[in-house]
């Protein structure tokens, strides 16, 4: 492994600087055997066979020459040898935030003249970043959709923001209902004893009644039992009128506030099917296929082909490079799956499995362990 990141001399392309060359490939490098941690697999419905790629100790090392130099440097814009002339969006800082973290991958390959050497590439975006010198470009040239992106990003923009106003004046509705609910809950539970202490008193009346007023003190005491529950009735119909005007103002907001949200669903989706449309996968037979048939028409998941191991692979395969062997790492505070700083993953059954079998068919198959 480089003792240090290569750099980047005058003139050099960000194509220059994917392929890092090892000036003293690490021993064994070959078709890796099947003992080693799987790193990416799939099923190619073209060939009907399981394709995949492992994690060796050659490719492990790499990668954690990567992962200390990206912690050492705090900042991905590692081909750039003067730190002041880094850019400060590829700061690192980012992926200590919470749920900020973010995979990291190295693909160790050969060219097409057997040169040894290894590839690398951030998962999805980099701080809104998609193209970083030395790093695996998108495998969707998000630059012929950019213009696009942009107008639909700026109208899901304004459409987030009306939510978030309509958010903002429902939580200040709904304070105003607990505020007026607040004041009224005394007055019903005051009322309600008031009636409980007056209904124990009839009681010891009607037991105490006899001769010939009995009918006419049961008629007051009736009269004074509706009295007492009209007032009960009269305070919770006071209660009912002050909130109905702000619940009638929530009832509209929340119907607003549905077809806000149904409106920024369909226009992501737009997007999304944009920028699958343009999203085109190349394999090691030589073949392409567009992401929605790989996935078999069944519907393609957000962010699929932004991960690690597509990229890698789709990147080697447009270059005229044999993958060895794949590493990815997580890197950043833990996320909601609950992946750890430090820690080797395999790529993803969601969104990488299905295409992997695709973009993995045409590489040497591993060696079974002697």
């Amino acid at each position: 492994v480089p003792s240090s990141a290569p750099m980047n001399p005058p003139g050099t392309t960000h194509d220059d600087l994917l392929f890092t060359s090892l000036s003293h490939p690490p021993p064994h490098v070959g078709p890796p055997h099947t003992s080693f941690p799987l790193a990416a697999r799939g099923h190619c419905t073209r060939c009907d066979r399981d394709h995949r790629l492992f994690r060796t100790p050659q490719v492990e090392s790499i990668a954690l020459h990567l992962m200390n130099t990206l912690r050492q440097q705090e900042n991905i814009d590692i081909h750039q040898p003067d730190p002041a002339q880094r850019i400060t969006e590829l700061d690192t800082q980012c992926l200590r935030q919470r749920e900020g973290g973010k995979m990291f991958g190295v693909l160790l390959c050969h060219n097409a003249t057997g040169e040894i050497g290894y590839i690398k590439a951030f998962s999805g975006l980099f701080n809104r970043v998609s193209h970083v010198p030395g790093w695996a470009p998108p495998v969707s040239d998000l630059r012929t959709t950019a213009h696009h992106q942009e107008q639909v990003e700026s109208q899901v923009g304004l459409l987030t923001e009306e939510v978030r106003s309509i958010n903002d004046n429902l939580l200040s509705l709904q304070n105003q209902q607990e505020s007026i609910t607040a004041t009224f809950e005394p007055l019903v539970d005051e009322q309600m004893r008031h009636n409980r202490r007056r209904r124990a008193k009839r009681k010891q009346k009607r037991e105490l009644l006899t001769g010939q007023d009995q009918a006419q003190h049961l008629k007051q005491l009736s009269s004074e039992s509706q009295e007492d529950q009209e007032a009960l009735r009269s305070i919770r119909k006071s209660h009912r009128d002050a909130i109905h005007p702000i619940t009638q103002k929530i009832k509209a907001l929340e119907k607003q506030l549905l077809t806000l949200k149904r409106s920024r669903r369909a226009v992501s989706a737009q997007l999304n099917h944009t920028l699958q449309a343009a999203c085109v996968l190349h394999n090691f037979t030589g073949t392409s296929q567009p992401l929605k048939e790989v996935f078999l028409n069944e519907g393609v998941p957000t962010g699929a082909g932004d991960c690690c191991a597509p990229k890698l692979l789709h990147c080697a395969a447009t270059r005229d490079l044999t993958p060895l062997a794949l590493a990815e790492f997580w890197l950043g505070s833990p996320n909601a799956q609950g992946r750890i700083d430090g820690n080797f993953y395999p790529a993803c059954d969601e969104k990488c499995t299905p295409l992997l079998g695709f973009m993995l068919c045409g590489i040497p198959a591993p060696e079974a362990p002697s």
